[in-house]
Order: structure tokens, then sequence, then C-alpha cells
């Protein structure tokens, strides 16, 4: 996220430049004086070149064979990349009038504990105005980057691209959501988009989960986003013998997508228990498979393109997730679970395995639902009869 905030407002302030150039304004004060931290430019580039060779495949070395061949990166400048990630575009670019995340969150430090202050709380500490004293940034240069790191960013953000598979997952917000490791129904379900937040939240909260928020899904109805949930029977581990059910459903949040607003929940968490009592409560908050369908054959042309495109990933995703936990399973005879996989459909309509739910809940919140829970239900007793 720095290296590409830095190359972003680097151009941004090239074409300014230019701009004023071509109006022969110079004498004229230049708004765009953006101002970046040499220093931890080239803390990121290294941090991603430790990244990129974790992402290899083919690498095998020990970790204390990694140390002595690449360099290391120590817990200050960790500290100040954590920071430095939390400044806003209007911060580096001196603009006035923004209004600062960090006053809005409160005050952590890059290992999430609370700033203290000799006015104030503990818990409600204040940095200083000016960014460039944080204490994180003692002695480090503010300026024109050299070129050649200019080169080394683009660089390394293109072998990021080539080699992680999940790229697409990112966004300009670096959004996560941290949530209760042993809790349902949306309860205690945060989205944060501060590390030293995250942090904060999980030293003072046991038992937490912390996932990568997908920034960029597909908005449907009115701009609203959802997931699907899909149930699957597990009818035996060893061997693994697994029932996909033939439907599903779309959970839909009540309020429009706005990742500048994460405070409601009901703009970002799907869970009826979170909007049920929004404006949408008529329609359940939910849409059928056959109105995704008709949504999708629009967007793509293609009017099988829920069997032939995402069923197979689906599909492939479950597998694969079951096949991953099959170790520590213990095999019961003549017994079976129901599980609840939530996939989010991503803006480029690639499916994103979300969470597992163990016994999902089965409300009829619809006339249409309560029709397919009745034939899920038969099947899932054929099934445990017949066999197959």
């Amino acid at each position: 996220g720095v290296l590409r905030q830095h190359l972003r407002l680097a151009n941004w302030a090239e074409e300014r430049r230019r701009l004023m150039e071509h109006l022969n304004m110079d004498g004229v004060v230049d708004g765009s004086c953006y101002v970046c931290n040499v220093n931890v430019l080239r803390i990121a580039v290294k941090a991603m070149l430790h990244w990129l060779e974790d992402l290899d495949g083919t690498f095998f070395e020990d970790e204390d064979q990694r140390l002595g061949a690449r360099p290391h990166l120590y817990t200050q400048e960790w500290d100040a990349l954590v920071c430095y990630s939390e400044l806003t575009d209007a911060e580096l670019c001196g603009e006035d009038g923004e209004e600062r995340k960090r006053k809005q969150r409160g005050s952590y430090s890059a290992s999430g504990m609370a700033i203290p202050s000799p006015t104030r709380s503990p818990w409600r500490g204040a940095r200083a105005e000016n960014h460039q004293r944080w204490p994180e940034f003692y002695q480090h240069h503010w300026g024109e980057p050299p070129a050649n790191l200019r080169q080394h960013a683009e660089e390394t953000l293109k072998l990021l691209e080539a080699r992680w598979p999940q790229i697409s997952a990112q966004g300009p917000m670096n959004v996560w959501v941290v949530k209760p490791g042993s809790s349902s129904k949306g309860s205690g379900v945060l989205c944060m988009d501060s590390l030293p937040e995250v942090l904060h939240h999980c030293k003072t909260t046991s038992n937490r989960i912390v996932q990568k928020y997908i920034e960029r899904p597909l908005l449907l109805f009115s701009g609203r986003k959802f997931d699907l949930r899909q149930w699957v029977m597990v009818r035996s581990f060893r061997p693994l013998k697994v029932y996909m059910f033939s439907s599903c459903y779309l959970r839909l949040c009540n309020e429009p997508y706005d990742l500048g607003d994460l405070e409601n929940r009901q703009r970002h968490i799907s869970n009826w228990s979170v909007n049920k009592r929004g404006k949408h409560v008529s329609d359940g908050a939910v849409a059928s498979l056959d109105e995704f369908q008709e949504v999708l054959e629009m967007m793509t042309g293609q009017r099988s393109y829920w069997e032939e495109e995402l069923i197979p990933q689906l599909r492939t995703c479950i597998v694969q997730t079951l096949q991953a936990v099959q170790p520590n399973i213990i095999q019961r005879s003549e017994s079976f679970e129901v599980y609840g996989f939530d996939f989010l459909i991503g803006e480029d309509l690639k499916p994103w395995l979300l969470e597992v739910n163990l016994s999902p809940a089965c409300e009829s919140r619809t006339a249409w639902m309560s029709e397919m829970l009745e034939r899920m239900a038969s099947r899932l007793v054929e099934v445990l009869q017949q066999g197959d």
C-alpha cells in the first residue's frame, strides 16, 4: 500500500508541475507539495522483497539461512513502515482541513499500544500534528526520492502482481475484518483499516480472527454487497464423501456499500441478525439463485455462466477446504454434518471463500426460501437413506 500510494502521488505531483509550467505559473506557489519519507520507501521495498521470497514456492531454505542471505528488517523499521501507512494522501501533500483518521479512532503505536499523553488518559493520547516529528521517523529524510528508488518500487510491484494470486482482493483502503473465533450471526464482527488499531483490538480482546477484507466486491440491487450461502453435507471424511446442494441463495446487506463508512455494519456484514431491522426486512434481505443467474446473464452475455464458470470454482474450493482439515477430523461411523459455506463474488466475478459455518441457520424468511429448505431437507434424508 505504501509503494502504490507513493507512485500515485508522485505521478499526480509530476502532472501538476507540468501543468503549471505549461501555464507559465512559475511565480505561483505550487499546491502539490507532496513530500515523502525516503527512508520508509526504502524499507517498503526491502519488506516487499522479503514477501516476494516467501511467495516463491521454489524457495525451501531454512529461516536461519534466509536471514543470512537477505537484509534483516528491524523492529524500528517495521514501526516506521506501519505508522507511515496510516498517513492519508492529504496529509502527505500538506493539505489543510483534512480530518485525520487517527483522531477518529484513537492513537496507537505500530504495535497496537495506546500512546499516553501528559494531559490525557493513556487511551486518548494524541500524536504531534506534524507527522514528520513522530518518533518512528526520527532522523529520517523527507523530500524527493532518487530516480532508482521509483524504478525499484515499480519493478517490485509488478513481481508481486505476478506471484500473488490474491492480489485482486486488495483495495485502496487496506481494510481488515476482525471477528471472534467462536461466535456466530455476525456478533462482534468489525471492519478496520489500521494495523495499529487491529493489533490494539486483539491485545485487549482475546480469541480473535483477522482476515483481509475484499474491498472490490460485486455489488447488486442498488449497490449492495452480498455473499452466497451454499449448503454442503459431508457424509464421511475418510474416505471423503461430499454433497453440494443444487441451489443456494444470496444474503444481502441493507445499506449501499461504502468503504468510507466502516462503522455501519449494515454496509459490510450480510448476516441476517445484523440486517433484520433494516429497510429491506420485507424481502428478507435475500435474493434467489434465479435472480442472480439473470444478473450474470446480463453482465456476461452467457446464459449458463453460473453452471459453466462459477459452479466448478465453488466445487473445487469446497473439496480443497475439506481436504485441508481432513487429517484433523475424528471420523465417526453412521454420522454426517451440514456446513454453510459463505462465498463472496468479486467485481471480476471471482469467488472467494469467506468462512465455513457449523450448523448453519436455516430460517425461512420468504416463501421461496421455505420451498428451498424443504427440498434441501428431503434430499438430505434421501442421501442418508440411499447413499447417493
